[in-house]
């Protein structure tokens, strides 16, 4: 019997088993198991200094009139607050707001450029392009609509607010993108997110905050406060899943590497 003689509703079951076949194939494999990517929110959770702090404002639990058990809260939080999403628009007038990055920026590939052995308590580190430029040579071509997790190594400190933010809020102490590094990302137009495990991508003491508007200024989202403290590959599947805020410049967001 040849192809075309086969039904289409007989193929579709064998047509959904090549696909999920040819999806874990390859050096893109799905990991073992999903790795959650981010921090849970309570009152610990990091807030960007001058934002609002995660706070839970009117809780109830207990029996209904009826004699049913309930329970909710109601909650508070800045947009860039734990771990988040900054949308183009956080930095670029005419970017996207969070509702309107497409999904296939969102469920896509990511790779990691591991850097925590030379930081290790460098505050003061800045990503040099070297580093990027040796994660190609080691590992090959980016994909195209992939994520770049930088992980610095600063996970370890989270949520201890000191030791992950500086000593204040107007004394901000943590390691990220050199601005070349942040322009060697932008000129690869390979990439659609950028992710760190740090505050933010701009590293502390710039108020023109230059990485920010170069990545988001190039239609790219950035992820910041990134959990990172587990063990990953160089590359793997990323799936990103912010609250679909309308008009939002950023929001808490759901990483799972899979």
């Amino acid at each position: 019997m040849i192809l075309q003689e086969i039904p289409i509703q007989t193929m579709r079951p064998v047509l959904a088993i090549l696909v999920l076949a040819s999806a874990s194939c390859g050096t893109w494999g799905r990991l073992p198991n999903p790795i959650d990517l981010g921090y849970g929110y309570d009152k610990d959770t990091i807030v960007f200094p001058g934002g609002t702090p995660y706070k839970v404002i009117d809780q109830f639990t207990g029996e209904t009139n009826g004699g049913t058990w309930y329970a909710k809260n109601d909650f508070e939080t800045a947009e860039h607050c734990g771990t988040h999403l900054d949308a183009p628009y956080h930095f670029d007038k005419n970017g996207r707001k969070v509702n309107e990055i497409p999904l296939d920026r969102l469920i896509t590939k990511a790779i990691l450029v591991d850097v925590s052995a030379d930081v290790k308590d460098n505050s003061s580190y800045a990503l040099p392009v070297k580093k990027l430029e040796e994660w190609t040579k080691t590992n090959g071509d980016i994909p195209d609509k992939s994520v770049i997790l930088i992980k610095f190594g600063w996970g370890s400190r989270y949520p201890n607010k000191e030791q992950y933010l500086g000593p204040s809020d107007t004394d901000q102490r943590y390691p990220g993108l050199s601005e070349e590094a942040a322009q060697w990302i932008v000129d690869t137009k390979k990439f659609v997110g950028v992710g760190v495990d740090t505050l933010s991508l701009d590293r502390p003491g710039n108020p023109k905050k230059p990485n920010h508007v170069k990545i988001l200024g190039s239609d790219m989202y950035g992820l910041e406060n990134v959990n990172l403290t587990s063990d990953l590959p160089p590359q793997f599947d990323l799936l990103v899943m912010p609250i679909k805020l309308i008009n939002g410049t950023g929001g808490p967001v759901r990483i799972i590497a899979h």
